[in-house]
């Protein structure tokens, strides 16, 4: 049987390189598949994690800017 493993926002910067509130502000765009948990925790699925390294960085936004 398969399960999945999730990461928290801490844990899912470390694999990608990047800071937790970058983390939490893909969540909250919807670029970024995960579950919130708490008020301020998220669990984020590997294979979101995945989905997100498969587009990569030039992947065209879909409506959604990131605020600069």
């Amino acid at each position: 049987m398969f399960t999945e493993k999730f990461y928290s926002t801490a844990e899912a910067a470390a694999i990608l390189n990047t800071h937790d509130w970058h983390i939490r502000g893909l969540l909250r765009l919807g670029l970024l598949r995960g579950t919130k948990i708490s008020r301020k925790s998220w669990r984020i699925p590997e294979s979101a994690l995945n989905e997100l390294i498969e587009k990569g960085s030039n992947a065209k936004r879909s409506g959604a800017e990131v605020a600069k």
